[in-house]
């Protein structure tokens, strides 16, 4: 993965070199890379043709308690991410808006979508049922739903975001709630919580999905230049793939059930982009950026992740940005 990322940002280094380094810089992580469970091969068999086969869609809520989902979406072919989202509760909109549809504007439609039997998914789904004579095979299930154990190739992205992040912030987060720290009970304190984590996970998603997507798969290839080479996903246009609103609204007419907002906490700044913008300004003169909070968490800092999280919220709730 760290060669992976290298590659993604310019940096050509062999594997050699770079385990060579890690295990210097960073011995707790490189023990962890030798022995974890990730580099156990999945022995399942599983087939797909060609990039734009199988778009592989999965949920993870190990952080849900504290107001933070992770959705991703990769390419059965090549294993490369195509889409993410993280939000504060699973939501069919936000979904289908920020995952499904992103990734079909930018590559085209996938033959078929591989989903669990979350409800999470049914916008996601009435859309690909409605594009089925689009694809590049028609003669294809537009779309399955399996048990999540079963959906393999986007399990495996979750081994990497859990050790990276989420298993570090829920460790921190534990810690808080037990100690007293974290007002559960408050939907401002939930909603500043929320909007951290999620903006903290972002960068760390973002340079997952950077490494993920160059790193070097033995005997496969390179991710990208897999998709790039084997692609045949179906163009689609704008008009083919309404907003997430409107979508919403003709799958009701239809006779669906859909929550169009799913909420965790609120805003105590809603629409007060002054007051936003200067929280955040005197946030960044202490912490930089939010990738620092992520790289600190990465790198098992976890105290500066704790007073990063109640800076955040005290500028937010007591007026200290003013």
């Amino acid at each position: 993965m760290l060669t992976g990322l290298l590659r993604s940002r310019g940096h050509r280094i062999g594997e050699r070199a770079t385990a060579s380094a890690l295990r210097e810089i960073n011995p707790a992580y490189h023990r962890h890379r030798q022995r974890g469970t990730e580099r156990l091969r999945n022995p399942t068999p599983y087939y797909a043709e060609y990039a734009g086969h199988k778009l592989h869609m999965d949920q993870n809520e190990k952080l849900a308690e504290y107001g933070l989902t992770h959705v991703i979406a990769s390419d059965g072919f090549s294993g490369k991410i195509v889409g993410a989202s993280s939000m504060p509760v699973k939501n069919n909109i936000t979904i289908y808006d920020e995952v499904y549809r992103a990734a079909c504007l930018q590559y085209g439609i996938w033959d078929q979508v591989r989903v669990d039997y979350g409800r999470e998914f049914y916008l996601v789904l009435y859309k690909q049922e409605c594009l089925r004579d689009m694809r590049t095979n028609t003669n294809r299930q537009p779309f399955m739903q399996t048990q999540s154990k079963q959906n393999h190739i986007a399990e495996r992205v979750w081994v990497e975001v859990n050790h990276r992040s989420t298993y570090p912030m829920k460790r921190v987060l534990v810690n808080m709630k037990g100690r007293d720290l974290l007002d559960m009970e408050d939907d401002c304190w939930k909603g500043c919580m929320s909007e951290f984590l999620i903006s903290v996970c972002r960068s760390s998603i973002q340079n997952l999905i950077d490494a993920w997507n160059s790193r070097s798969i033995p005997g496969k290839g390179i991710p990208n230049l897999r998709f790039q080479a084997n692609f045949r996903c179906a163009p689609v246009t704008q008009y083919d793939l309404p907003n997430g609103y409107e979508l919403s609204q003709e799958y009701t007419q239809l006779g669906g059930q859909i929550t169009e907002f799913s909420p965790y906490g609120s805003d105590p700044l809603l629409n007060d982009f002054q007051a936003k913008e200067n929280r955040d300004r005197l946030f960044f003169s202490r912490y930089v950026s939010f990738e620092n909070v992520a790289h600190a968490i990465a790198n098992h800092q976890e105290d500066v992740f704790e007073q990063a999280l109640l800076h955040y919220i005290n500028l937010t709730l007591h007026g200290s940005y003013v």
